[in-house]
């Protein structure tokens, strides 16, 4: 059995402008998910029915 090594990648801090943020936002509160049909047997992940109700506007910070 090999030796575990530590994790190679150092997180590196990114930084986005507001005003980039706030489009984004916006345009994730404006999609619509698409439709969950013929997911009955879970083939396509879980079903919207088992899902958490999507609570509109909260986009964490």
């Amino acid at each position: 059995m090999s030796t575990p090594r530590a994790f190679p990648l150092k997180p590196v801090p990114i930084h986005v402008s507001d005003e980039v943020l706030d489009d984004l936002r916006a345009r994730l509160s404006s999609t619509r998910p698409p439709l969950d049909e013929g997911n009955e047997d879970w083939s396509y992940g879980v079903p919207d029915s088992d899902r958490p109700a999507r609570r509109p506007g909260r986009v964490r910070r």
